[in-house]
């Protein structure tokens, strides 16, 4: 029994022509993506940052009131002509529009709309953040379904050979050339194989639970994962450190997030800073009155005269020169400097820690691209080791034991082998991550032979 597994990284081109019955890993990603309630949560916090944005874009604009008002007097009141009381009342109604325009304020609306335009980069980059968290969480359920699942096909296809050889121990057995010890080692060798079926199938199970919940799909919901991609022979990219990471410090979205955070943190503090300058505004309006006697025969102007004959207008300009505050500016101003310098060496220790989680993953993939390689020539000795010993043993010359181990470290050399070619494309779905800056430029395949 030969098995050659080949898990190959594709570039460029998305896959076409998936069954709709069958989930490749492209697809668990789009509805993984679309269904979960952190991307959900975050494009919701991505309209409010957009909502700030139009609020500092509408700072710009004069500030526009309007009031309208209403009073009713009445009492008692002296004649001065009879000098004697007469009771009166009268109705009076006011308007006014005033509005307000900032002409200096140090830069500050500047630098405000500055800040909501980075934080709409930042949230975008979060946005891309949380994607590509919820794509790595499905490509790791998804290679451990599939694990699993070739598990249990090697193991389905060692306990046929190993029943096989059971029959054929029970007639060595009548003939005489084996005796009942070697029918029961082979016996132990069939439920050995049973029970990894077993095994297998309920670790399939839970990785199914473990799938549907990363993609947030309904637990009750059968779902058929495809292990079978078009090859694709485009030449893989250069994967050196340097140009790896001088791409990935400005395509990671976690790096551009740091970055535009120390921006924001440097705007903010020109923000603060302008607080401690003084400031110019303009502010003008337009009121008028309408007063009306209730009592008595008194002739009032109409309603018309009065608002036009009453109008007024008003122009002002106020100068705020800030001189104490208790110092709670100047303390303001000094959190601002130093959450500016936090911010710096946030951004450093991310871009170190990115250097070294893509020095580690290189170094990774190169030893399992190794590991691979070694792996598959144990393999094949393995497997020459084992039809050897079967010859042998169908011959009377090698134990059932023997026939056990030889099939055991055959069986143990083909999962490695699987385990390491998961790992490395699990290291190439990373490499070309930091070299493009999203998790969805991939395909990969899987050959059973």
């Amino acid at each position: 029994m030969k098995i050659n597994t080949a898990i190959f990284l594709l570039l460029l081109f998305p896959i076409i022509g998936t069954s709709q019955s069958l989930w490749n890993l492209e697809r668990c990603i789009e509805f993984a993506i679309e269904n979960s309630t952190k991307t959900r949560i975050q494009e919701l916090k991505q309209n409010n940052i957009d909502q700030n944005r139009k609020t500092a874009i509408g700072s710009f604009f004069p500030s526009i009131n309007g009031s309208v008002g209403a009073q009713s007097n009445f009492g008692r009141s002296i004649d001065p002509e009879t000098n004697t009381y007469f009771d009166v009342s009268n109705l009076s109604n006011s308007y006014q529009l005033s509005g307000s325009i900032p002409i200096f304020n140090a830069g500050r609306l500047i630098n405000t709309l500055r800040i909501s335009k980075l934080a709409q980069l930042n949230g975008i980059a979060e946005t891309q953040r949380v994607k590509d968290e919820i794509a790595i969480a499905v490509i790791q359920a998804y290679i451990d379904l599939f694990y699993f699942q070739q598990l249990e096909s090697l193991s389905e296809r060692k306990l046929s050979e190993s029943r096989q050889l059971l029959i054929a121990t029970r007639k060595m057995e009548e003939l005489g050339t084996r005796s009942a010890v070697d029918r029961l080692q082979m016996e132990a060798l069939v439920a050995q194989d049973q029970y990894l079926i077993v095994h297998s199938a309920n670790q399939i199970s839970d990785a199914f639970i473990t799938l549907k919940n990363s993609m947030n799909y309904p637990l009750e919901t059968a779902i058929s994962i495809d292990t079978v991609m078009p090859q694709n022979n485009l030449p893989y990219s250069p994967t050196e450190l340097a140009s790896l990471f001088d791409i990935a410090s400005s395509t990671n979205p976690i790096a551009k997030s740091s970055l535009l955070n120390q921006d924001i943190e440097r705007f903010n503090k020109k923000t603060v800073l302008s607080t401690l300058l003084p400031s110019l505004y303009l502010y003008g309006g337009v009121n008028t009155y309408y007063n009306k006697i209730l009592t008595g025969e008194a002739v009032m102007p109409s309603f018309n005269n009065q608002f036009i004959n009453n109008m007024g207008e008003w122009v002002a300009i106020s100068l705020s020169i800030p001189i104490f505050d208790g110092l709670y500016n100047h303390s303001r101003y000094k959190i601002a400097k130093n959450n500016f310098k936090i911010a710096q060496h946030q951004h450093d220790e991310v871009l170190r820690q990115l250097h070294a989680e893509i020095s580690k993953t290189l170094n990774e993939k190169s030893g399992l691209e190794n590991e691979a390689t070694q792996m598959a020539k144990q393999i094949e000795a393995a497997q020459w080791a084992y039809n050897a010993t079967k010859k042998r043993y169908e011959l009377g010359t090698q134990s059932a034991l023997d026939l056990q181990t030889a099939s055991n470290n055959l069986l143990q050399a083909q999962v490695n082998l699987l385990q390491i070619e998961l790992q490395l494309f699990l290291k190439e779905v990373m490499v070309e991550y930091y070299r493009t800056g999203t998790m969805r430029n991939y395909e990969w395949k899987q050959v059973v032979q």
